[in-house]
């Protein structure tokens, strides 16, 4: 059995698709898609209640949970093991023979940050997880608070991977295949200044001048909705003779008005991928040499400022690595010399 979740929700048996037309019931279809949100999970059955059955009488509630319960198992082919009520508790357990996309796309995502794949097994992975990806998780729910959270998480992982493969065909040097995963990621990010001039670099490779003119120019009219001007102008990106601005192996430093665009920018985005970090010094710090020395310690992509006795990060990063992250900026300082009790950090 396979539940595809992204882009419209459906399940695949040995009988065939059961799309959202063959369930006689819609109140069995929605709770189905709500347990698939929240599989592997005991829900409490007032939380149930309050979705489907809100108002009634928690006898009357249970009974119609009974039911639309069995209508599920009717309707999927699910087992009472799979999909069960047990004391004051419901879940979807699925079983080893149900295979879940948003499952298989997580699986993938964590494979890809391994840093010992081969060329051949990280294309493979990134093709895979662009062709799984179909739209939008649970595209039927587009309100519902509960499925929320996960959506924006998976859209994430998307976007991430949007990332890895423009990335990858450049490396490679497949400007037509990078060039289309282009298109894809603008579509969804249309704010993001660095990508267009990841774009410019791609259609100047290939001579296509007049195009760089004309994506600059809708950069341009993007970014003036957020009331921002261009990092370069149109002449600083004819004139780049190799790589424009943010692809050498070390964070940049900028200056603070740029750092406060950037990460404007940043916070506009539907997925946020970045942390800001703001580091305060005691007197006697020479902030401005530490974050030269800090920024060669930073990836690419990864932007450092400083005003005064403050240095800020801008880093890329998921939500869930913060910590890491500050332990490995707290570290870097350490060996440079910079102690704990000499600086705070915030984010």
């Amino acid at each position: 059995m396979r539940i595809e979740t992204f882009g419209g929700f459906r399940v695949t048996t040995e009988e065939g698709v059961i799309d959202a037309e063959d369930w006689t019931s819609q109140k069995a279809f929605s709770l189905f898609r709500y347990l698939v949100c929240k599989r592997n999970r005991r829900i409490p059955l007032e939380e149930i209640y309050e979705l489907f059955w809100k108002d009634m009488d928690e006898e009357y509630a249970r009974s119609n949970l009974n039911t639309t319960l069995y209508l599920i198992r009717k309707t999927v082919g699910l087992t009472p093991e799979e999909l069960h009520l047990k004391g004051d508790t419901c879940g979807f357990f699925p079983s080893k023979r149900v295979e879940i996309d948003a499952d298989a796309l997580e699986t993938l995502h964590s494979r890809l940050k391994h840093a010992n794949l081969s060329r051949e097994d990280k294309e493979k992975i990134l093709a895979d997880l662009r062709e799984m990806y179909r739209g939008p998780f649970m595209v039927e729910d587009p309100y519902e608070e509960w499925v929320e959270e996960e959506r924006e998480r998976y859209e994430s992982m998307y976007t991430d991977v949007l990332r890895e493969s423009l990335n990858f065909y450049l490396q490679e040097g497949r400007y037509e295949e990078a060039s289309e995963v282009l298109r894809i990621y603008l579509r969804r990010e249309p704010y993001d200044e660095q990508i267009y001039y990841k774009a410019m670099e791609i259609l100047k490779r290939e001579g296509n001048i007049t195009q760089v003119v004309n994506l600059y120019q809708r950069m341009k009219e993007r970014l003036r909705e957020l009331n921002l001007e261009p990092q370069l102008t149109l002449e600083e990106v004819l004139k780049q003779d190799e790589k424009i601005l943010q692809d050498g192996n070390k964070a940049i430093v900028v200056s603070k008005e740029l750092f406060d665009k950037l990460t404007l920018i940043e916070s506009r985005k539907r997925n946020p991928d970045t942390i800001a970090f703001v580091l305060t010094f005691k007197e006697g710090v020479d902030v401005s040499l530490l974050s030269k020395k800090l920024a060669s310690l930073l990836r690419k992509g990864d932007v450092v400022s400083v005003e005064k006795n403050r240095m800020y990060l801008l880093i890329n990063c998921s939500p869930q690595r913060r910590q890491i992250v500050e332990d490995r900026i707290i570290k870097a300082l350490g060996e440079m010399g910079i102690e704990k009790e000499d600086y705070d950090v915030a984010h």
